[in-house]
């Protein structure tokens, strides 16, 4: 038995991206194997940036993922995520 599989979308908000995407990548790096896909949008002329995240795996990478995320000063993220049928 694999255990519950989840899909997930993220979307982080980013207030200062050269002060914090530095950490965001590492969180990122950290958590690759539930990554299936990301993009990132710049709005360079405010310095704000949008990043999508895929992710698909089990509910407490996932959620280990999110809190890790929200951890991070001028980084908000919303989350929806729904677990896979067999």
């Amino acid at each position: 038995m694999t255990g519950n599989r989840y899909l997930g979308a993220l979307v982080l908000i980013i207030d200062d991206r050269h002060q914090v995407v530095p950490e965001v990548q590492a969180i990122l790096t950290d958590y690759g194997d539930i990554i299936i896909g990301r993009m990132g949008i710049p709005r360079r002329p405010v310095g704000h940036c949008v990043i999508t995240v895929a992710v698909e795996g089990g509910p407490v990478l996932i959620d280990n993922l999110i809190k890790a995320l929200k951890a991070i000063k001028g980084v908000q993220v919303g989350a929806t995520v729904v677990e896979l049928e067999d």
